[in-house]
């Protein structure tokens, strides 16, 4: 059976998504040009991610089955953008992303959608499990591997990337508030990017 590398993650509605779209745009920076976000499939699309791995591809019906069950959890979830963050990773690159404030609500969630996913996951990231194989680093296979290590439970770390490169001036009035528009499962593409919908389901 084919495995694939997939993000569990909210997507926001149109107004947020457009806001990391414009931000995206604005970044400076010799690298920001890696990630270009966008709405279609292929692009860039703006996410939260929830949880990272590899699954079999014949999965991903009974995986949406348990998104129904468990994202009537979410439904009215209001979350709140603080403002800007920005981190070093990798050869020094300065990543920028939209930090949402991490209410025990979103923890909460994030660690159900972890337990209730985990036994679809299974086995190691490898190149042709990722929608671009081509573009993907040595670095991302194993991140992806060891995501509920690295990024779940306290570690989780609710937020929107923009891209690669600094926001010299936003122009934007935080705090924000908004409510996630899905639940989805998304192809995972370099960057750790979700690239194609492969499920999802309206929240409100």
């Amino acid at each position: 059976m084919k495995k694939i590398a997939v993000d569990v993650a909210l997507l926001p509605p149109e107004e947020i998504a457009d806001l990391a779209i414009k931000l995206n745009h604005e970044l400076v920076g010799p690298e920001k040009n890696k990630i270009i976000l966008g709405k279609k499939e292929g692009e860039a699309m703006p996410h939260m991610t929830l949880l990272m791995g590899c699954v079999e591809e014949g999965d991903l019906m009974e995986m949406g089955k348990m998104g129904e069950e468990i994202s009537n959890n979410i439904s009215l979830l209001e979350l709140g953008i603080y403002g800007v963050d920005e981190e070093i990773i990798r050869k020094n690159t300065l990543v920028s992303s939209l930090g949402i404030r991490k209410i025990p609500e979103i923890q909460n969630f994030h660690e159900k959608v972890l337990r209730e996913f985990q036994n679809f996951f299974r086995g190691s990231a490898s190149r042709e499990m990722f929608y671009n194989p081509l573009k993907v680093s040595m670095e991302e296979f194993s991140y992806i591997d060891q995501f509920p290590q690295v990024a779940g439970l306290a570690k989780f770390y609710p937020h929107f990337t923009l891209g690669l490169g600094k926001i010299v001036k936003s122009g934007v009035n935080f705090p924000i508030e908004f409510k996630p528009a899905r639940l989805a499962i998304c192809h995972l593409g370099d960057y750790y990017t979700c690239r194609k919908i492969l499920w999802s389901k309206e929240l409100n």
